[in-house]
Formats: structure tokens, sequence, C-alpha cells
């Protein structure tokens, strides 16, 4: 899973990258049928920051030969 202050719209892979520059990465485990369960550690500082969030994996028989996967992106506001 990756996340970043600023959202995107870009090609990529052959799919769309949903979240901007820079690209933290956050380690990801994912099951047999390509579920996770991620959680993000919440520390105070987060409080009035917005992240997008987006899974990208490989996918060595994905359709489109690309040998990548993407998952929609969300947006997360972190309130008080």
């Amino acid at each position: 899973m990756c996340w970043s202050p600023s959202s995107a719209n870009v090609p990529f892979q052959g799919g769309t990258l949903l979240i901007g520059l820079p690209i933290v990465r956050i380690p990801t485990t994912l099951d047999a049928l390509g579920n996770t369960l991620d959680q993000i550690p919440l520390d105070p500082s987060m409080v009035g920051q917005t992240r997008y969030y987006q899974l990208i994996y490989r996918d060595n028989q994905h359709p489109d030969g690309t040998g990548w996967g993407m998952s929609n992106g969300v947006k997360v506001t972190f309130i008080p």
C-alpha cells in the first residue's frame, strides 16, 4: 500500500495512479483472494492532515499483460 499527501490522476502500468508525489510505501500483506486488513498507525501529528491511499501490487497474471494491479484510491482526513 502507498500513500501521499497529494492526489493525482495519471496513467500508470495499465491503470490510473491516484496518489501524487511524494509516494510513501507501507508494508502490505495480501491473502490468496487479494484482501488486506492493514492498519494505519495514528499519532497526534496526523490530526488535520489529508492523505491519499492506493494499493499498487504485482500481478503476473493480470489480463492486460502489464504485471501490475491497482485498487481504487481513498482520501482520508484525520480529524480530532
